[in-house]
């Protein structure tokens, strides 16, 4: 879900001439009104991301400590062999596209991105834009796993609450007071860590018995019914009044890790029978890599290259960006977790 609500944000200009064939009006669908809507729309689907990160890799430690040992020297490891192989082969080829003019790339936007720190770069480029949310998830996997293990399990629960209503609470204020310390100031780690703490928490809730039995109570369908409510209207252009848009993002968050909850509390449910529907289910597990390679092809009109022509125009877009997922989840990803996985077993030997 996350990852289509990205590539609907992408192709959203490219959608136009179509929607005007149907009989909508095209001066609803100008750029300066259309763009603030499709970005909403894409952030949301960021936010769902950074969400279910939040929710799986804490619901991982958690395992291991009941296991009786947390080795972060293998959590750097796994995540290392999980997100760079296919990270670096994208950008080599972005990087060697740049070099023969087809695309537009600083030398500064692509370090930004090989060395995980996009969202902080006053250097941009669309081809390499969405690595903003890859730093901050990376920034994250080195802060949390050493924030869990110095809490310990029984302050874990009460630290993970405390920071997440922290992090919104700052968020707020930085929005009302425009904090800014870098030029994209949304993208930076303290504005968006919010949301996977949302997932960290509710992980936590889930292992606690108490709040376990809480939350299932909390999975019926009016719950569900509001909780997909609020994430649409997260998904819809920010309210004017930043009190009520900080209200409705922050609930958006607790909610999508409400129905990560519920989804795994209720397998038979019909929003889990929809997810776990075959041709669904392959499309998350090849997510990442669809999300690497849709940005060299769904552009918006800004940043197509010329080079490129209609290989930047639908349906063939989206026909080669699910193509170069495919091909970078079998041949780089897959492969490259095997072999994550069997350093790791050498090293415990």
């Amino acid at each position: 879900m996350a990852i289509l609500l990205v590539l609907l944000d992408h192709t959203g200009e490219r959608l136009r001439p179509a929607l005007v064939a149907l009989g909508v009006d095209p001066r609803a669908l100008a750029t300066e009104r259309i763009l603030p809507f499709i970005e909403a729309i894409g952030l949301q689907g960021v936010h769902i991301f950074f969400t279910l990160s939040g929710y799986l890799i804490t619901y991982r430690l958690l395992r291991e400590a009941q296991q009786g040992r947390i080795s972060l020297r293998e959590f750097y490891l796994r995540r290392l062999f999980r997100i760079q192989p296919a990270a670096l082969t994208y950008l080599v080829i972005v990087g060697v596209l740049s070099l023969a003019g087809v695309l537009a790339v600083s030398p500064a936007a692509w370090r930004s991105a090989l060395f995980c720190y996009a969202n902080l770069s006053r250097e941009s480029s669309w081809y390499t834009a969405h690595f903003w949310s890859l730093a901050i998830e990376e920034q994250f996997y080195l802060v949390w796993p050493l924030l869990f293990i110095v809490l310990g399990a029984r302050r874990r629960l009460t630290g993970a609450l405390a920071l997440t209503f922290g992090l919104s609470l700052w968020r707020a204020i930085a929005v009302k007071y425009q904090v800014t310390l870098t030029p994209n100031w949304i993208a930076r780690t303290d504005m968006q860590a919010e949301y996977l703490m949302w997932g960290c928490t509710f992980a936590l809730l889930r292992a606690d018995e108490t709040w376990n039995a809480r939350l299932r109570k909390l999975t019926g369908p009016i719950w569900m019914g509001v909780a997909g409510l609020f994430i649409l209207l997260a998904a819809l252009p920010p309210s004017s009044n930043w009190k009520v848009a900080h209200v409705v993002e922050s609930s958006a968050g607790a909610f999508t890790a409400l129905l990560l909850f519920a989804t795994s509390f209720r397998p038979r449910s019909y929003l889990s029978r929809f997810l776990d529907l075959p041709a669904v289910a392959w499309l998350g597990r090849i997510s990442y890599s669809l999300y690497l390679w849709q940005q060299l092809f769904c552009a918006w009109d800004i940043a197509r290259a010329k080079s490129l022509g209609w290989m930047q125009d639908l349906p063939w877009s989206l026909g080669l960006s699910l193509g170069a997922a495919v091909l970078s989840h079998y041949l780089v990803e897959r492969p490259l977790i095997r072999i994550g996985r069997d350093v790791i077993k050498r090293l415990r030997a």
